[in-house]
């Protein structure tokens, strides 16, 4: 499996810092954030304990059984890049599911997935929005067995397991997508791009997608920084 030297991700905590000016060379760069919708962070304070959330004092307290959107994981950024290179990633499936909810990928990346769980597990793969696209079937896994499995397809997929609901996993596959991911809030980087025009995806499974379209100019920083918000996939 090739290394990709001429292309790096930097995934970074703190402050967001403009990547260093390669000569030749571009950036792109910006922070991910993950947010509730609109109307429910406009909502007036209640006691009750029905209510979305309370308030004390300036400080917003999310209800227990609310999600925290603010400190949400399993966001992604990627680029489309030509030369990609086949990526290779884990995932382990245990007796209460999946190590991971959600993956961003490439077809031609291969998952390396571990059965950790007492039984034998049969995955396979579905397209969520094209059920013309078939599905993708992979061999029978026996406990304590770890195996590679190249994905072939494109779109939003999910990874599931015959006849046992505990296992789903979201994917969202894109030809040559090399991403990255992020909790909310995560800065990101993709550096030392050649000039010129570039695709964008942000994904949240549960928050939906963005595309967003750029270009890059030598010895230049783009900075883009991006919400996936519950309005947009209720509008």
């Amino acid at each position: 499996m090739k290394t990709i030297s001429f292309f790096l991700i930097w995934v970074l905590t703190g402050c967001v810092k403009a990547p260093e000016i390669i000569p030749g060379l571009g950036s792109v760069y910006g922070i991910l954030e993950a947010n509730a919708h609109r109307s429910i962070l406009n909502k007036s304070a209640f006691s009750d304990e029905n209510s979305v959330y309370s308030i004390s004092g300036k400080n917003r307290e999310f209800a227990k059984k609310m999600i925290d959107y603010h400190t949400l994981t399993g966001l992604f950024a990627g680029i489309i890049k030509p030369a990609h290179s086949p990526q290779q990633h884990k995932l382990v499936a245990t007796e209460t599911g999946f190590s991971h909810k959600s993956l961003a990928l490439a077809p031609g990346d291969s998952l390396l997935l571990s059965n950790l769980s007492h039984k034998k597990l049969n995955f396979f793969i579905i397209n969520r929005n094209d059920s013309d696209a078939g599905f993708q079937s992979f061999p029978e896994l026996a406990p304590g067995q770890q195996k590679k499995f190249s994905i072939q397809q494109t779109g939003e997929l999910e990874l599931l397991a015959d006849e046992d609901e505990r296992y789903k996993m979201h994917i969202l596959s894109k030809t040559n997508l090399l991403a990255v991911q992020l909790s909310s809030n995560q800065p990101y980087q993709f550096t030392h791009l050649t000039p010129g025009p570039y695709q964008l995806y942000f994904w949240h499974w549960r928050l939906g997608l963005i595309k967003k379209e750029i270009t890059i100019h030598s010895e230049s920083n783009h900075r883009l920084d991006i919400v996936l918000s519950v309005d947009r996939i209720i509008q």
